[in-house]
């Protein structure tokens, strides 16, 4: 094919030519229920989910900057064995005493008096009971053992035998007391400040009010629905928020999560960004499993004696682990995802008509008459002897006769009803 200088000009002007469409009513009930139903549910799950409830017409942005400082108060005094009274405050309960995001306040106890010794392993312990010396290898260090074998098999009591170990004497063995230790711990109470910041939006929110006093701090307490600004928890109250019994927990331990989340709809003002504090268990153990649930870890003080023995007091201890967990999000009205969103939305919205052009195409019985007034077809013809193109449009024949009635100058577009 050869190209003139005629042939590029009209190319270039067939491709400024402005086109428009042509508009086809169907008079066919079920399509057009079908068309109008989509159109409705597409408008229902822009308008109620995207919009209002996702709010697309925002900008957001996650909370990156937070700081939470925590303090423990109160007191209360435990009865040894010997009747001797003895003081706990904060300073004997808490651990770490840092006042982080994390801490632990010890409400139950068991202390074991040892010595460095030998004494027979628990029989708990994977290969510990024997019935003569060969079944205990010397210098053998279990992995869950308590000490280094001696090579002995001696009595652990009047009906079983275990491997003699090197090791502080005796083992400590057997639970905790029931009842807490520390019976006075669901009254201790809790401060918590966490401040949180919104760079991109340059927001800064306490959940605490800008005006606080002290006189208020040393007489409120926590309420989500009376006085959710203020800062302090009753710890009885966070475990039973928790959905846990607070003599249960505190006899063996767990550990707790305080959620706060700042969801912040900026276009209310930053006066509407509050928090919201939610509380759980966080090492809840599976109903199916013979696991033991609760928190505890040991420490020993050492002691010198006279004659040169080395002694220590064993302590296992039972606590409340609470973590505060800080998350949130602020969103405020942008153009950019309003317009992005709406496009979205109408978009989809022609989906619709897709979906019913496919039915009037593929399905319906007057297909071919719906194919005739949707498509003009185009044929391309050439005389190979002068080298002249010419373009001939076939149209059906209900077009044509109605074409014939319209003035060619003045002719737009028209509508076709079938």
């Amino acid at each position: 094919m050869r190209f003139t200088r005629q042939s590029l000009r009209d190319c270039f002007w067939d491709c400024v030519a402005y086109e428009t469409t042509k508009d086809v009513v169907v008079k066919n009930r079920t399509v057009g229920f079908i068309s109008r139903l989509l159109q409705l549910l597409f408008i229902t799950y822009f308008v109620g989910w995207v919009f209002l409830t996702e709010k697309a017409y925002q900008s957001f942005e996650k909370l990156t900057e937070s700081s939470v400082i925590s303090k423990v108060k109160g007191v209360d005094r435990t009865v040894s064995d010997k009747g001797q009274w003895k003081i706990w405050d904060v300073a004997e309960y808490v651990t770490p005493p840092q006042g982080r995001d994390a801490f632990c306040i010890i409400t139950n106890s068991k202390k074991t008096n040892q010595r460095e010794g030998t004494c027979p392993e628990l029989p708990k312990v994977s290969g510990a009971k024997c019935k003569t010396d060969q079944d205990c290898q010397q210098g053998d260090k279990r992995l869950q053992g308590n000490g280094v074998r001696t090579g002995r098999c001696i009595n652990f009591d009047n009906t079983r035998k275990t491997c003699e170990v090197t090791s502080w004497c005796p083992l400590e063995d057997g639970p905790s007391r029931r009842r807490p230790m520390l019976r006075g711990a669901e009254n201790f109470t809790i401060l918590i400040k966490n401040s949180v910041r919104f760079s991109r939006f340059n927001v800064h929110r306490s959940n605490m009010r800008d005006d606080v006093k002290k006189k208020y701090l040393h007489n409120c307490l926590h309420n989500p629905e009376t006085d959710n600004y203020c800062p302090i928890f009753r710890l009885g109250d966070v475990v039973l928020r928790a959905g846990q019994n607070f003599r249960k927990l505190a006899s063996k331990g767990g550990k707790l999560a305080i959620h706060i989340q700042w969801a912040c709809n900026l276009d209310h003002g930053t006066s509407a960004c509050h928090p919201k504090y939610g509380f759980r268990l966080l090492d809840a153990v599976p109903p199916e499993s013979d696991l033991r649930s609760g928190y505890s870890f040991k420490y020993g003080e050492k002691n010198m004696m006279e004659n040169g023995e080395r002694t220590r007091n064993l302590y296992q201890l039972h606590t409340i682990c609470i973590d505060i967990i800080v998350s949130g999000e602020a969103g405020k009205f942008d153009v950019v995802p309003t317009l992005i969103s709406i496009a979205s939305a109408l978009t989809s919205i022609g989906m619709g008509s897709i979906l019913c052009d496919f039915i009037l195409l593929s399905c319906v019985k007057q297909k071919k008459t719906y194919q005739g007034h949707k498509f003009d077809k185009v044929v391309l013809t050439g005389d190979t002897k002068n080298g002249k193109q010419e373009m001939e449009m076939e149209k059906s024949s209900q077009a044509c006769d109605l074409l014939n009635h319209v003035n060619k100058q003045e002719y737009t577009e028209h509508i076709t009803t079938i």
